[in-house]
């Protein structure tokens, strides 16, 4: 029974590996990153390998099974190079890229500055299509497997393609898809184990990233020895819960007025935390009626053209269509009057952008299913529901206001004003729909999750949260947004250096991928990406120290301007009643710190320095600083 349960839970282990790096590349794939696919392309090929060895063990030394095994072997190394001039072909950098190249005298030879129409439809089939060549080999392979003998790792395999084709084909409940999708790994990881050589090593990887909170732990232990020598923020500062000084004392207090700002530093643990969720928002999940919402809209060419050419969603369809090509965003307008086949281009956008507004809806109901994690469709399930019902509740309000306004048909003020507040909220529900539509429309989980929850935090939490009631929730959440922009910039000032990659540098699985090396210790991210900093991550993550120092300081110096941003009179009646009610000072030590902010301390600060003092003390008491 044990001789063959290992070969079955190899077999079953490597196949259902196979699959989910296959999946991962169709999800990549999705958004246009060809690029990115090269490194799932390179597991899958590591992993038709082991299913060839196991067929060399049940065959003699046969010289073509033998060459075959070579090949195989050189095959991962060999698929780097030509995904990357796939990627170059289907992303429009062939050109630039080898004119680049040639341009280093170093180079003994010359590398050729284009691409013939056949090379070029080669290059094109290949990036689509590369992975689906080597699943089907991989399936050959395990068929030839089970023709000669192999049975126990042959049945293993043929088992994981079943279980994992009926998870993905929509057949399985979301509970039953979310639960297998939370656990195979582990089997198959635990598998691979069993297969012993740089198989067996990715597995034992493997299983250890079932386990976050275990690596993590080991992690924080090799960080603080190489904190050390390396230097910048550790693991454990940055995970570190945010201390809130509530009790400061009446001589600590006047000790950070009295600082200098070089006493103090940013929280790296507050960089790291989020701060509104959106859990208590009310959902409507009748998904049906985003549909009739976007029908019964007057829509506007302008409105239509000026979305889809920012979007690398519609730029990644064009490049779909006309490969080879690098002029789609100046150039939009053009190539939807070329696609238009006889409509109007009016016709052609609206009709793109409903369709897919119609998938969307189709995943949202569960009528159809798409690549990625259901965890991921679940969270973005709830944050599309949350987002009709507001948009239903714009409807609402801007029938009260159409309502209202034949009363005011004779006060001209009032009507003015009417029809401004109308003509505002129906253009935030436009563009609300159109994000919906384009950026989470035809998308995996992860891409709708991104598209949905950018509303929700921007668009709707914070219109639900007033300034005065809670002052120090909205300054926190114009915080996150300046981190997020800083990081931004700098992600995107990195991609500049790199032209190959700018072309793909927006794309959900891209930023998630490379934005993690910026974002972890300065902006918050998701447990799934904290959880990708083990091993050869963690040290790529510690070599973009230099560029997250410079983003402290930016971010260091925006802090006054962000309190700023929200009136110099909010800030003052905030901190006067904070001082007021402020616990463990004595009325004549609360009075003495009131006096000393209203008269800037005796007339020694003026207006500015007085606000930038107390700005300090209100970042101290909130974590922000340290």
């Amino acid at each position: 029974m044990g001789s063959s349960l290992t070969p079955w839970m190899s077999g079953f282990s490597l196949a259902s590996s196979e699959i989910g790096v296959k999946e991962f590349g169709d999800d990549v794939k999705q958004g246009s990153s060809y690029y990115l696919a090269s490194r799932p392309l390179f597991f899958q090929a590591v992993f038709l390998r082991g299913a060839f060895d196991e067929i060399v063990k049940c065959t003699a030394q046969v010289p073509v099974v033998k060459t075959m095994q070579v090949f195989l072997k050189i095959l991962p190394f060999v698929i780097y190079p030509v995904q990357y001039l796939a990627a170059l072909y289907m992303h429009g950098d062939f050109d630039t890229t080898m004119k680049r190249f040639n341009n280093w005298e170093i180079l003994p030879i010359r590398l050729p500055e284009g691409v013939s129409v056949g090379n070029g439809r080669a290059l094109s089939l290949y990036a689509r299509y590369a992975s689906d060549v080597i699943q089907v080999a991989f399936m050959v392979s395990v068929c030839v497997l089970v023709r000669l003998g192999g049975v126990a790792f042959g049945s293993g395999a043929l088992v994981a393609f079943g279980v994992r084709k009926m998870v993905g084909s929509g057949h399985l409940p979301d509970r039953v898809r979310l639960f297998m999708e939370s656990y195979l790994p582990l089997m198959s990881g635990a598998g691979l184990m069993m297969c012993g050589g740089i198989v067996g090593l990715m597995g034992a990887v493997s299983v250890v990233e079932c386990f976050p909170r275990a690596q993590n732990f080991i992690m924080g232990k090799i960080d603080r020895v190489f904190q050390k020598v390396a230097g910048g923020h550790s693991l454990e500062e940055i995970d570190a819960e945010v201390a809130l000084r509530g009790d400061l004392s009446f001589a600590e207090i006047n000790r950070i007025l009295d600082g200098d700002d070089v006493d103090f530093e940013i929280n790296p643990a507050h960089c790291s935390k989020e701060v509104i969720c959106g859990k208590d928002l009310p959902q409507d999940r009748c998904f049906d009626d985003y549909l009739e919402l976007f029908d019964k809209a007057k829509w506007d060419y302008g409105l239509l053209i000026n979305k889809l050419k920012r979007d690398e969603r519609f730029i990644s369809f064009l490049r779909e269509q006309y490969p080879g090509r690098n002029d789609f965003e100046r150039r939009v307008d053009y190539y939807i009057g070329q696609l238009s086949d006889g409509a109007s281009k009016e016709q052609f956008a609206k009709g793109w952008v409903r369709d897919q507004l119609v998938c969307l809806i189709s995943v949202l109901k569960g009528d159809k299913r798409i690549k990625g994690s259901q965890n991921h469709l679940d969270r973005a399930r709830d944050d599309s529901a949350k987002i009709l019902h507001y948009i239903k509740g714009l409807g609402d309000e801007i029938g009260r206001l159409k309502k209202s306004r034949c009363r005011y048909l004779l006060e001209y003020v009032r009507l003015v004003g009417v029809d401004a507040r109308a003509e505002i909220l129906e253009r935030e529900r436009e563009d609300l729909l159109l994000k919906m539509a384009v950026e989470a429309g035809n998308y995996c989980g992860e891409g709708i999750l991104r598209a949905s929850g950018q509303i929700i935090y921007g668009n709707i939490e914070k219109r639900s949260v007033s300034i005065a009631d809670d002052f120090e929730e909205m300054v926190k959440g114009k915080l996150i947004d300046r981190r997020r922009e800083i990081a931004r910039v700098c992600y995107q000032n990195i991609f500049m250096r790199w032209k190959i990659m700018q072309a793909y540098s927006l794309d959900i699985h891209t930023s998630k991928f490379y934005g993690a090396f910026i974002n972890l210790g300065f902006s918050p991210v998701t447990e799934e990406v904290r959880n990708l900093f083990s091993g050869l991550f963690y040290f790529v993550w510690k070599g973009f120290s230099p560029f997250r120092k410079r983003m402290y300081q930016e971010y260091r110096g925006s802090l006054d301007a962000v309190v700023h941003s929200f009136g110099r009179i909010h800030f003052a009646g905030y901190m006067r009643r904070k001082l007021e009610n402020y616990p463990g000072l004595t009325e004549d030590q609360k009075e003495a710190l009131i006096d000393k902010f209203t008269s800037g301390n005796g007339g020694v600060w003026d207006d500015v320095e007085t606000h930038h003092r107390f700005h300090r003390l209100f970042f101290m008491m909130q974590g922000v600083l340290r």
